[in-house]
């Protein structure tokens, strides 16, 4: 009877195939995260904002004092208000302090390496 022989699986970090598809697969979640928020945005009819004092104090201080980001690569306004900012909504908020981008929707990539501003 032959004798079976014990196989050694292959750990993840040993295999580059499998280290770049796990980069690949982490870049399509975040796509799906962007992609999920741009599907409620169209679907929720959006209350216009109401331009109070406090609201114009509020974006006239995070204009003034922004936060310098650098973009990584895959990454959009979505995904980077989602972790910077803990609310993927809020990529309206960074693509307003942004116009040089032209990115109408929070789901589009991003140059990586690109300085952007969020807002504090």
């Amino acid at each position: 009877m032959p004798r079976k022989t014990a196989t050694k699986e292959p750990k993840v970090e040993d295999c580059s195939t499998c280290v770049s598809l796990e980069k690949r697969v982490k870049g399509l979640e975040d796509r799906e995260v962007a992609l999920r928020v741009e599907i409620n945005e169209l679907h929720n009819v959006e209350q216009p904002m109401v331009n109070s004092t406090e609201n114009i104090r509020k974006q006239s201080a995070a204009n003034l004092n922004p936060i310098m980001y650098v973009v990584g690569p895959d990454e959009s306004f979505a995904i980077i208000a989602s972790r910077e900012l803990g609310n993927a909504g809020h990529w309206k908020s960074i693509a307003l302090l942004n116009p040089e981008l032209n990115i109408a929707t929070g789901g589009l990539p991003l140059p990586a390496g690109a300085e952007i501003k969020l807002p504090r």
